[in-house]
Formats: C-alpha cells, sequence, structure tokens
C-alpha cells in the first residue's frame, strides 16, 4: 500500500525479529483488491500492489540482510474442504499468490476469508485463524543457528474455548470507551416485534438484507437524490442480527439502540446512487483501470 504522490509504503514494508540472535523477517501486505472491498474515500491517495510481485522484492531485502526465516502476514485468503486443521482441496487467491512467491518465505499467515485452515501449500505453512476471535492459530518453527533457516515447522488451529478468566487491562480498557460512547450507543432509534437475523435462504436472501435494502431505497427514491428505484445489499457486508430481546443499554425488549444497529453495519458506508450505465461501467472496467 502507498502513497500515490509519493510512491513510499504507508508504513514499513517489513519488521526484522531477533529471537536468540537469529533474525526473522515480517512482510505484511495489503489486500490488492482493497479498492473495491471498502468506500472509496478510505484509499482516496492510495495505491494497492501486487501481492506476489511485493513479497518477492521484499524477499530480496531481507535476503541482503541475511535474513533467511520468512513470514509473511497479508490481508488475503482462501477456503478449504474440512474443518480447522484439515487441509483438504485448498482454493482461493492466495494459492496462486503462495505458487508465485519466492520460496524463501516459510510460513504464509493469511486472513480476509474468514476461515479456519492449516495447510501446506508449495512447501510453505499457511493459516487462518477463522474471524471474530473463535480461533487462535499456534505456529511452531525450529530454526537453525547456523544457517538462520528453518529445519522444522508445525501449525495447529485451536478452537477458543472462552473458559479462561479475561485479562483485566484489556478489560478496562474495554468498559473505558464504552463509557465514553454509552449516551450515544444506548439511545433507542427504532423498534422491532421479532428477530430480524442475516440468516439466509438458499437464495442467499436474508430478512436483514431485505430490511436494509429498503432502508437503503428509502433513503435514495427522492427524486432531488436521483430518484433511487432499486437498491442493493450484499449479505457479508452484515455483521450482527437485531435481537427483539437484546438489551445493551438499558432499554425496553424490542427497541434499537444505535449501537445495536451501528453493530450490524460497523463501516462508515455512504450510499451512492446511478444510472444503470454507471453502475455497468464500474462493474465491467478493466483491470489496468
Amino acid at each position: 500500500m502507498v502513497d500515490e504522490s509519493t510512491n513510499d509504503t504507508i508504513f514499513p514494508a517489513y519488521n526484522i525479529t531477533y529471537v536468540q540472535g537469529v533474525p526473522i523477517g515480517f512482510i505484511g501486505i495489503s489486500l490488492k483488491d482493497t479498492p473495491s472491498k471498502v468506500t472509496p474515500s478510505g484509499v482516496e491517495g492510495l495505491r494497492f500492489l501486487d501481492e506476489a510481485e511485493t513479497i518477492n522484492e521484499q524477499v530480496e531485502k531481507l535476503k541482503d540482510k541475511g535474513v533467511e526465516t520468512i513470514v509473511v502476514i497479508i490481508h488475503d485468503g482462501g477456503s478449504q474442504e474440512g474443518l480447522y486443521n484439515e487441509s483438504l482441496n485448498m482454493s482461493g487467491p492466495i494459492v496462486d499468490v503462495i505458487k508465485a512467491t519466492d520460496d524463501g518465505v516459510d510460513v504464509f499467515v493469511t486472513g480476509h476469508t474468514h476461515q479456519a485452515y492449516n495447510a501446506v501449500i508449495d512447501g510453505r505453512l499457511v493459516t487462518e485463524a477463522g474471524s471474530a476471535g473463535n480461533v487462535l492459530t499456534d505456529i511452531c518453527l525450529v530454526i537453525s543457528n547456523k544457517t538462520c533457516d528453518v529445519i522444522e515447522g508445525r501449525s495447529r488451529n485451536i478452537i477458543v474455548s472462552r473458559n479462561v478468566p479475561e485479562d483485566s487491562e484489556v478489560s478496562e480498557l474495554v468498559e473505558e470507551y464504552k463509557s465514553l460512547v454509552a449516551s450515544r450507543a444506548n439511545k433507542a432509534i427504532g423498534n422491532i416485534t421479532g428477530n430480524i437475523t442475516r440468516a439466509a435462504s438458499n437464495s442467499g436472501e436474508s430478512a436483514l438484507d431485505d430490511v436494509i435494502a429498503d432502508a437503503q431505497l428509502y433513503a435514495t427514491s427522492n427524486p432531488e437524490d436521483d430518484g433511487a428505484v432499486v437498491a442493493f445489499m450484499n449479505q457479508g457486508g452484515i455483521r450482527a442480527d437485531l435481537v427483539y430481546d437484546q438489551l445493551s443499554g438499558g432499554e425496553l425488549p424490542g427497541q434499537i439502540t444505535y449501537g445495536e444497529a451501528f453493530s450490524v453495519q460497523p463501516f462508515g458506508n455512504i450510499l451512492t446512487s446511478g444510472t444503470k450505465k454507471a453502475f455497468w461501467d464500474q462493474f465491467t472496467r478493466s483491470p489496468a483501470s
């Protein structure tokens, strides 16, 4: 991820950590397709480079510094058939990225797809730990003090059981910020008469999808706002349900608070309306543009 005006990375492209005197390189990579996934204003002035090409460039820099153990942390991923520690029929963008990268990379810690997998692809460890803190990945590398390279690597995904004591410092931090936003988060903004969930039918439609799309259409149907006639909502952009008896801020059953609504779509998205041609051009433009 680089600044278009300077061509410099926003953050350092890699970091070198020494463990018992052995250097370990960590390369951080953003999703190449970020501009198509987020609000345009959020990435204005930034350019997202090809993942594999960028990784290879940084690997060469690390090797020049004598680093032989290299871990890539990348916001891109895939999926598999199986659970947690199975690696059956891995697929998705991450597979092509790995196969196009220098074999100097030993481990890929991936994300984005919210899957939990633990695989070996092209001789490299490839892991992802699900989402929302449900899974923890334990990666163990045996590294030679002589060559500074990996002799043996293994990893496993561990289901987080939630049966351990809370971390006091983290709990205090959470409570501090909850108190700061309480007046707004706990304000009732609407009412429901039953649960409205994101549980999808066989067609991919859900009740909460419909409610959101209806709200978007209502907000943009005024002729002064281009008079939208249809609205769309993607299933993956809904992050919580609206629950009738979920009492998060002292409200009555059926009341929806600002905090509960924000949890459904916590992105700061903007509504965009346009003609059929404008949308068609947006979705059929060439990758170069």
